[in-house]
């Protein structure tokens, strides 16, 4: 009843037939999603906010909280063993996953920061607190802290560190824009939104590895992340021409998609 009521009655069914998971598998890693990235503190906030604002608002501040679980779901799903261990999982990724959402505001640059920006506003002009609308406004590209803490764990490297490279390395292959356009593929049908989950979850693995690649080939981690991954692109052309490689298959498979 609970996970029904936090992400509706179609989630598990989407969910379940994009990743072959069975009921219990889904709602372990719902359960885990929100624990990691404190979906009922944020919830409650929301709720608080009952004849403060307008009501269709308070639906969009829901919707942002729902969306990124079913991600951060998904995402448990297919990268955790089964059955997932939630305290366990819950004790690995909380801590620098909820690191990375308090530094996005600053950590964010180029298009991402000023989208962000515009959430940010928006929420603002409504009413709104700043705590929660900022809060509510990182959510769309807190999905990533997930993949930058896994990094940082196999890694060994400051968890806001790689989130920096993380981001300014999606902003300097134009990676942002890519997803966006994911994103904006239609979902009319069943195939179709599958086709537009498994491009999303595509470039976002490819990002975290890219990033990966990136933090393992610089030594000197004292640069700025700009610096570093400029120095990664001079020492590395043909990673390069493969990755514009990637992004043009992955263009042509979203039209694909939309066909």
């Amino acid at each position: 009843n609970e996970f029904v009521n936090e992400s509706g009655i179609t989630c598990f069914h989407r969910l379940s037939g994009e990743t072959g998971a069975g009921a219990a598998d889904v709602i372990r890693a719902q359960i885990t999603a929100r624990a990691i990235f404190a979906a009922n503190d944020l919830d409650k906030a929301v709720a608080a906010l009952d004849h403060r604002i307008n009501a269709e608002m308070q639906t969009v501040l829901r919707m942002e909280v729902r969306t990124l679980v079913e991600r951060a779901t998904r995402w448990l799903i297919n990268n955790r063993r089964h059955p997932i261990d939630i305290g366990a999982a819950v004790a690995q990724f909380s801590e620098g996953v909820r690191a990375v959402q308090h530094a996005l505001p600053t950590t964010l640059g180029g298009r991402e920061k000023e989208a962000f920006e515009q959430r940010l506003k928006t929420y603002q002009a409504a009413g709104v607190p700043d705590e929660l609308a900022t809060a509510i406004a990182v959510l769309p590209p807190a999905y990533a802290a997930l993949t930058i803490e896994q990094t940082a764990a196999q890694s060994g490297i400051d968890v806001l560190k790689v989130a920096d490279v993380h981001f300014t390395l999606g902003q300097r292959l134009g990676l942002d824009r890519l997803l966006t356009r994911i994103i904006e593929l239609p979902r009319d049908d069943r195939w179709q939104t599958m086709a537009r989950a498994a491009l999303r979850d595509d470039l976002h693995a490819v990002h975290a590895q890219l990033t990966a690649e990136v933090l393992g080939a610089n030594g000197n981690l004292t640069k700025s992340a700009r610096d570093v991954v400029l120095g990664w692109e001079k020492s590395n052309a043909a990673v390069i021409d493969s990755v514009k490689t990637l992004r043009s298959i992955t263009g042509a498979r979203a039209e694909l998609a939309r066909m």
